[in-house]
This record gives C-alpha cells, sequence and structure tokens, in this order.
C-alpha cells in the first residue's frame, strides 16, 4: 500500500501488534525503505466509568492523522504476459472460487505472471525445461505430512508436461485426495506470491526475493 507524506507517495507496510496484557492493538504504517513509522493507530478504545465526564467525551479510537490512500488495483486488471518458460497446468480451485462450497475446480494452465515468477513455477534458472516437475519451484514447495514430522513429505508428480490433474472426492477420506490437495496448495501459495509480489513485496524494495517467498509471503501468511 502507499501513503501521501509530505506531498510524496510512500511505499509502506502496515504492521500490526497485539500486546500481550491488551491494553493496545496498534496498526502501524512503516516507510518500506527507511523503516520510519508514518502512521499509527490504536485499535483499542479505552473508557474509565467513573470519570465524571464520561457522558461527554467521544470513543474514537487514537490515531495520526489520517491516510490518501491509492486505490489498489486488483490482480485480474493488470496487463500480465506469459512467462518466459515454464508452463504447466493445473486441477484446482482457482482465483475467484473461495472454497468447494463456492465453484467447481477447472484446469488452470500456464498462471504464471512474468513480472513476479519470470521462469515459471518449476524452473529456477531460465533455461529449457523445469528443474523440478513435482509441486516444487522457485517459490513454493508443497508436500503432505501425515505424519506430523515437519520434515520431507510426498510432492505430487506431474510429469515432463507438468500436468497436474488428480482425482478428487471429497466425500472420501483426505488420505485419498492428498495429490489434488498438494496441487491445490502449491497453486495458491504461488497466487500469493505473485499477487503480493505487486503489491512491493520484491527486491525493489529492499527484500531479498527468498524472504519474500519464505517469510514475507508464506511463513506469514500460513
Amino acid at each position: 500500500m502507499y501513503q501521501k507524506d509530505n506531498e510524496q507517495l510512500k511505499l509502506v507496510w502496515n504492521v500490526n501488534l497485539y500486546q500481550k496484557n491488551g491494553q493496545h492493538w496498534w496498526s502501524e504504517n512503516v516507510d518500506a525503505k527507511t523503516g520510519q513509522i508514518l502512521y499509527t493507530e490504536d485499535w483499542v478504545v479505552s473508557c474509565n466509568y467513573e470519570d465524571p465526564n464520561h457522558e461527554n467525551h467521544n470513543h474514537d479510537r487514537t490515531a495520526s492523522p489520517k491516510l490518501e490512500h491509492m486505490r489498489p488495483l486488483h490482480y485480474e486488471e493488470r496487463s500480465v504476459t506469459k512467462t518466459l518458460v515454464g508452463g504447466g497446468s493445473y486441477n484446482v480451485y482457482p482465483l475467484g472460487i473461495e472454497s468447494p462450497n463456492h465453484g467447481n475446480r477447472t484446469i488452470v494452465t500456464d498462471p504464471a505472471t512474468a513480472l513476479a515468477s519470470p521462469y515459471g513455477w518449476h524452473d529456477t534458472n531460465g533455461s529449457s525445461g523445469a528443474e523440478f516437475t513435482i509441486t516444487r519451484g522457485n517459490n513454493v514447495w508443497a508436500q503432505e505430512d501425515t505424519n506430523g514430522n515437519n520434515g520431507t513429505g510426498v510432492s505430487p508428480n506431474g510429469g515432463s508436461a507438468l500436468n497436474f490433474d488428480f482425482t478428487l472426492n471429497l466425500n472420501n477420506s483426505p488420505s485419498t485426495f492428498l495429490p489434488a490437495a498438494t496441487t491445490n496448495l502449491f497453486y495458491w501459495n504461488n497466487i500469493m506470491h505473485d499477487v503480493f509480489y505487486q503489491y512491493g513485496f520484491n527486491e525493489a524494495s529492499e527484500i531479498s526475493k527468498k524472504i519474500i517467498m519464505v517469510k514475507g509471503v508464506l511463513a506469514v501468511i500460513l
């Protein structure tokens, strides 16, 4: 997001901090380049009923001057070219389908964006051929963890064609459709990476791509 500061638009991160004692829940906008706090707001409203002026005061939240924001662009409104290499097709609940209760799966082909993932979701060096044919690549490594050890589980393999089309029957046990579920996980984590990259989680904001992919997006959200 952006904030107007001294007649300039500055890229900022919005950080929320909830104090353990429950007295304050801070929302702050931090300059992405300098680390300076440009805006602070307390989401906790305090009131003392023993105050004799209780009926005459308001309960507005404590905040610094009101922000002026740029309207964020919707992901689908952006002009995006195809990736240099990569491709891949995935049978998933695509962007726009919130859950199985809101729509059906469909085959999505070559969904990576050239800006955020210039070599696709499975290729890392830009040369011919993907480095991985499983649900692993430059942004995400999706795998099952049925034994709960946070170690290396099984990742479905799409073969040389990167065709991740697996059976899904939600009436059966989850163990019967792990490849389909893992493919959906891989797709959505990559979508989050590519979307957030366009909102400032990028190298230009002095955040390394490794941090973007592992800490800035995946670890925080999941």
